[in-house]
């Protein structure tokens, strides 16, 4: 048996420079979102590169997709501020998920890094932190985050940088643009505030709830916690009534409520009140004849436009799934799963148990079988998701849309050929 090639290890005695987690973490996220083209690792010395053809001290990655679903060509972000609007089209082949609220940001996107990170997350959180929060709004609005770690394979050979993997939509002069976050410094170094915002302490209206056993367990206050941090600007007060936890959300002064002495008072305030919020997401879907299709979030067959948005496998596995591993404690694994299975055009509707497990067994049939033993035709349909989006209790929407109280509730899937399903349950 030989020993294998240090080509792509190069070193001197003195300091061995060779790939470390983070490179190799880095190469294993581009590998997870590129899907059905080879991808060539190399390593300069100082950092992990990829690139679409071999070459001398390159390593090859080829990752498969699990099924061909129609592809996000481009999306169309437009934020229209004091009466002036701007669009900016962000290439869906480079960006792989895009989020606008504070609240998402912080749900998806930190965690992701800090895990990434390892031993740097501080600073750059920090660098980000100082950017989406920190801005000089005389100067530039930072007014969504791009995920730039998309499902096209880079044309030419780059250096692999976590910051690189992040870009901010930027609006400055009037004009929308997209900035990398380690220019965004560069430019705009002034630090800034945003006015302070006092929560909205209107008569409170109830919303729909969380069934208790009895008491409130994990599960739920970590849902509770997330409504509130999606309320942003809203008072919310809870109740135990009934064999149920009950938000009330301040309505800005419409008629009803209850007295705020019967229950515990929460709430969150903006960061940044005075983010220009988008006025319309649109995504371009290519389909299985080469048609695009236009499909505004807004017309989702939702109440409420989305505060944010994945259209990649990668995304999707690297934000959404550890996201559900979390809120969800001991039920973890039956959500990921379902998440999964939506994703991948397993199941629908609200399973069965053994419906869910046998798209599992399926999953992990595909990680050793050949692609075609399981898809023989290889054939692309309109009912297959080419988006997942996010549903808020946002900032953006004074009266939030009835029943989306569970993250599982405000998750759901895109496809040309139906309605936006959510992500729901498991059934008995």
């Amino acid at each position: 048996m030989t020993a294998p090639s240090r080509a792509i290890l190069p070193h001197t005695d003195a300091h061995p420079a060779i790939p470390g987690y983070s490179s190799m973490r880095l190469v294993a996220d581009w590998a997870s979102a590129v899907r059905g083209e080879p991808l060539y690792f190399g390593f300069d010395g100082a950092h992990a590169t990829l690139g679409p053809e071999s070459g001398a001290g390159t390593l090859p990655l080829y990752t498969r997709p699990f099924i061909p679903r129609p592809r996000v060509t481009r999306v169309q972000f437009t934020v229209t501020h004091r009466g002036v609007s701007s669009t900016l089209v962000l290439d869906g082949g480079e960006t792989s998920a895009l989020f606008w609220s504070e609240s998402s940001v912080e749900k998806f996107l930190f965690p992701y890094l800090a895990s990434a990170a390892a031993g740097t997350a501080p600073s750059l959180l920090r660098q980000l932190a100082h950017a989406w929060y920190g801005y000089a709004a005389d100067e530039v609005q930072v007014c969504a985050v791009a995920y730039e770690c998309g499902p096209a394979r880079p044309a030419r050979r780059k250096r692999l940088t976590l910051e690189g993997m992040v870009a901010l939509v930027c609006l400055v002069d009037g004009k929308l643009e997209k900035v990398p976050l380690q220019e965004f410094r560069k430019r705009f170094p002034r630090r800034g505030r945003g006015p302070r915002v006092e929560q909205e302490a209107g008569l409170l209206r109830r919303e729909s709830g969380w069934p208790l056993n009895g008491q409130v367990g994990n599960i739920v206050a970590r849902d509770a916690a997330e409504f509130v941090s999606g309320l942003r600007g809203h008072e919310v007060v809870f109740q135990v009534s009934g064999g149920e936890l009950d938000p009330w959300v301040a309505d800005g002064g419409r008629e009803g409520g209850m007295g705020r002495g019967n229950g515990f008072e929460c709430g969150m305030d903006f960061v940044r009140a005075d983010r220009p919020a988008p006025s319309g997401v649109v995504m371009y879907v290519r389909d299985s004849h080469g048609t695009e299709h236009a499909r505004p979030l807004d017309e989702s067959g939702h109440a409420v436009m989305p505060d944010s948005v994945f259209w990649s496998d990668g995304a999707v596995e690297k934000l959404l799934v550890p996201y559900y591993a979390s809120v969800k404690g001991l039920a973890a694994p039956l959500f990921t799963a379902l998440l999964l299975g939506k994703w991948n055009g397993l199941v629908r509707g609200e399973p069965p148990l053994e419906t869910l497990f046998g798209a599992l067994a399926k999953l992990q049939d595909f990680l050793g079988a050949p692609a075609a033993s399981l898809f023989p035709d290889g054939a692309l349909t309109e009912d297959d998701p080419y988006a997942v989006t996010h549903l808020p209790r946002s900032e953006y929407i004074p009266e939030p849309e009835a029943g989306t109280t569970a993250p599982e509730a405000r998750t759901h899937f895109l496809r040309l050929g139906a309605a936006s399903e959510p992500l729901g349950s498991v059934s008995a």
